[in-house]
C-alpha cells in the first residue's frame, strides 16, 4: 500500500511538472559556437549570399552597395565562388585546396587575375570589391581569421526566436566597443540546421575615408549540401 501511494505521489508530481526538469536554454554564445562547429564539420556546401551595405559619410550623405556570391565548397579544399561585385562586374575565386586564384574586373572591360597562396588570401582580396559577400561563409567553412562571422561571440546575447523565410531562427546580438569604434553583429541562425539565414553588421566610429558608419545586411540561401558538388566543375 505504501509503495502504491509513493508511486501515485510521484505520478501526480510529474503531472504537475514538479519533477521533470526542462533542459536548460542555450546561451547566445553556445549557439554561435555550435553554428561555428557545424560549418567547420560540413563535408561540402553550396549556397548563395547577397549583401546590401550602406555607408554613412561625415558629410551627412550616404551610399548603397550590393554584391552577390554563389559558393560551392568541398572539404578537400576545392572551392569555386562567383558573383557580382559592387561595381556590377563579375568576379571568380577558385582553389584546389592549396593555392587559389582571384579574377575580377576594375571595370566591365578589363579583367585582372591575382594568384594567392591560399583561399583565405583570395577571399580577403575580394572582400572590398564585393562587400564581403564571398567572405563570410567560406571563412566559416575553413575557420579563417579573415572575415570569420563568429569572432564576435564573447558578448553574445540570445534575444529570442524569429521566423526568416519560413525557418525558425535564433536571434542573437553581439557587440563590442574599442575606444571610439562600436561593432555590433546580429545573427539569425536556423534552430534545426544551425546555419546562418541572415546577419547584420553595424560599425560606428570608423572615421576612414570620410565614412562615419556602415550597416550591412547579409542574406544567405543555403542550398542542398551534396557529397561532391564540384565533380562537374
Amino acid at each position: 500500500m505504501k509503495n502504491f501511494l509513493l508511486l501515485l505521489g510521484i505520478t501526480l508530481c510529474i503531472g504537475n511538472g514538479a519533477v521533470l526538469a526542462q533542459p536548460p536554454e542555450l546561451t547566445g554564445y553556445q549557439i554561435l559556437q555550435k553554428s561555428a562547429e557545424t560549418y567547420a564539420a560540413l563535408p561540402s556546401y553550396s549556397g548563395n549570399t547577397a549583401v546590401i551595405s550602406q555607408a554613412n559619410l561625415d558629410t551627412g550623405a550616404s551610399y548603397l552597395q550590393t554584391a552577390t556570391a554563389t559558393i560551392t565548397f568541398q572539404r578537400s579544399g576545392k572551392v569555386h565562388i562567383e558573383g557580382r561585385a559592387t561595381n556590377g562586374a563579375p568576379y571568380y575565386i577558385d582553389s584546389d585546396g592549396k593555392k587559389a586564384t582571384l579574377r575580377y574586373s576594375v571595370n566591365k572591360e578589363s579583367e585582372k587575375t591575382r594568384d594567392c597562396k591560399n583561399l583565405e588570401m583570395a577571399i580577403a582580396g575580394a572582400t572590398g570589391i564585393a562587400a564581403s559577400a564571398p567572405t563570410v561563409i567560406p571563412a566559416a567553412l575553413i575557420q579563417s581569421n579573415w572575415g570569420n562571422p563568429f569572432h564576435r561571440k564573447q558578448d553574445a546575447t540570445l534575444l529570442g526566436k524569429e521566423t526568416i523565410n519560413n525557418a525558425e531562427c535564433y536571434k542573437i546580438v553581439s557587440s563590442i566597443t574599442i575606444k571610439d569604434l562600436s561593432l555590433k553583429n546580429t545573427y539569425w541562425i536556423d534552430t534545426q540546421s544551425l546555419l546562418l539565414h541572415q546577419m547584420r553588421e553595424e560599425d560606428k566610429g570608423i572615421n576612414q575615408f570620410g565614412i562615419r558608419s556602415t550597416i550591412s545586411l547579409f542574406v544567405f540561401t543555403n542550398g542542398k549540401v551534396i557529397e561532391n558538388p564540384l565533380n562537374n566543375k
